[in-house]
């Protein structure tokens, strides 16, 4: 009485979620290199960190060139937390947008409201149906021009604004615990 098994393998194709995690943790661990511009926290906690340009590091401790001082301060890796390397600088442009298409719309949308309250059809009682029309259409157009030009003056107040990306770095720090095997 032979039971006769069939083993079959199949190839599943990868998801693009983990595809895309992936690709993702990737792009966010950053190798850091000789003059690369970089920021230290020193406590997990801290708000304060050293940013510099990194121009040494040796197994124990990373050599950062800060703005204002004449040597290079070396920083041992165990007391830092994180590091992190800049990735360049990017503009708020597109939030700015956003919220001043956000703040025009409902400025915009109040003053078409009172603009609308003051027409003739609004003053007397037999005309509420048409005031009621003229008030929606008014607040909508104003709230549409608004949004328009709040957006524009957004886009360029938010062009103004300038921040800094920084991704963390893939180098050991000298936090846990550390094995070494010889033989």
């Amino acid at each position: 009485m032979g039971a006769s098994f069939k083993w079959s393998l199949h190839m599943r194709p990868l998801s693009p979620l983990v595809i895309a995690t992936a690709l993702t943790l990737l792009r966010q661990a950053a190798a850091q290199d000789t003059g690369d511009r970089v920021r230290l926290k020193l406590d997990p906690g801290a708000s304060h960190a050293l940013v510099g340009s990194l121009v040494g590091q040796t197994r124990d401790s990373l050599w950062v060139e800060l703005p204002g001082r004449a040597a290079p301060l070396a920083v041992p890796r165990r007391i830092a937390a994180r590091l992190e390397v800049s990735r360049g600088w990017d503009r708020e442009t597109i939030r700015g947008a956003g919220v001043g298409a956000g703040l025009g719309a409902i400025a915009g949308a109040v003053w078409g409201g009172v603009t609308a309250s003051q027409l003739q059809a609004c003053r007397t009682s037999r005309l509420i149906a048409v005031c009621s029309m003229q008030w929606y259409e008014r607040a909508a157009r104003g709230g549409l021009i608004g949004a328009a030009l709040g957006g524009a003056i957004g886009a360029a107040l938010g062009y103004t604004v300038k921040t800094e990306r920084w991704a963390v770095s893939v180098a050991p720090l000298g936090r846990g615990l550390e094995l070494s095997v010889a033989f």
